[in-house]
């Protein structure tokens, strides 16, 4: 069913979950993400403002360093949103998604498989892992899956992703048999341990998105993968079926920074990663990349590789 203007009609999205018990803290030797389960939830079309965020950015990285032992990132008069998704890297490839022109936020700029957390999702890791789906692998006539198989990750998890990875394949209109492909979540000390509900669980790396109100919990997942072609596997649910919204994959090598770019399993072009940055910028960007691009950019391991040099380019 479409609107006299031909656009369809979304449905009814789940609704996002907003916490007011957020903080990093020092216990040990060890830095802790604490999360507190949601206490409310609320339409997802909601904008939330937390302009106590943009200070805490400096705090978050004082912390990182060692210079101060706590940073409060929600409380009960300064509540937030909590998305994130995981890094995803390929052999010696990391994996970005370029943003769709039109979006209603960072249009047009480099960004993780990522999203929200809502009322569909039980804990911050099946929602990390169930946004890896936004990014499709084929290979001959096979679609591939990365599967972690960590003790963190519990089983419903993996159905959730499961799940979310049969309906990008039915927004694309392609079928095949899926295959799972071994994949490894990267555990480094310079992270914070994940504690959600009094109970640990991954190592994250925190980035703050404060024009959205959001905290961002960022992981990395090194994937056994073959070569393959890619697709965006992100869609918009409508009262006609499911929407792909087409959106560009890049596909960078640590290395050499070569950008292969993909779109709908085909490749567009090949370019250099810093040229890429270079042109999303002279379209009046202040940045190239979203804040959880940048700060996976910052931490280990995509800063001990070349690809860290994006972050030079002003």
């Amino acid at each position: 069913m479409s609107d006299k203007n031909g656009m369809f009609k979304a449905r009814a999205a789940a609704r996002k979950c907003l916490f007011d018990d957020i903080k990093l803290v020092k216990k040990g030797n060890k830095k802790i993400l604490e999360i507190s389960k949601p206490f409310k939830a609320v339409p997802s079309s909601e904008k939330i403002t937390n302009r106590a965020l943009y200070s805490k950015t400096r705090d978050v990285d004082k912390f990182c360093k060692g210079e101060i032992d706590k940073v409060i990132l929600a409380d009960k008069d300064n509540p937030v949103s909590l998305g994130g998704g995981f890094v995803q890297i390929d052999a010696q490839d990391v994996l970005f998604v370029k943003r769709d022109d039109t979006a209603l936020r960072k249009p047009g700029l480099l960004d993780i498989s990522a999203g929200l957390f809502d009322e569909s999702f039980k804990h911050p890791v099946e929602m990390m892992i169930s946004e890896t789906a936004e990014i499709v692998r084929r290979k001959g006539e096979s679609f591939l899956l990365p599967v972690p198989k960590e003790k963190y990750v519990e089983g419903y998890y993996i159905e959730s992703l499961k799940k979310e990875f049969e309906k990008s394949l039915k927004a694309l209109k392609v079928s095949g048999e899926i295959m799972e492909a071994k994949a490894n979540i990267i555990y480094d000390k310079s992270y914070a341990v994940l504690e959600y509900d009094g109970e640990e669980s991954l190592s994250v790396i925190v980035s703050l998105e404060p024009d959205n109100g959001s905290v961002e919990i960022i992981g990395t997942l090194k994937v056994d993968a073959q070569p393959s072609e890619y697709s965006d596997g992100e869609y918009a649910e409508t009262a006609d079926g499911f929407l792909p919204l087409n959106r560009e994959i890049h596909q960078v090598s640590l290395n050499s920074l070569v950008d292969r770019v993909w779109k709908s399993f085909t490749q567009i072009r090949v370019t250099g990663f810093l040229e890429v940055i270079r042109e999303i910028r002279k379209n009046g960007q202040n940045s190239a990349y979203t804040s959880k691009v940048a700060s996976a950019l910052r931490a280990k391991p995509l800063f001990s590789y070349p690809i860290s040099k994006a972050l030079e380019m002003k």
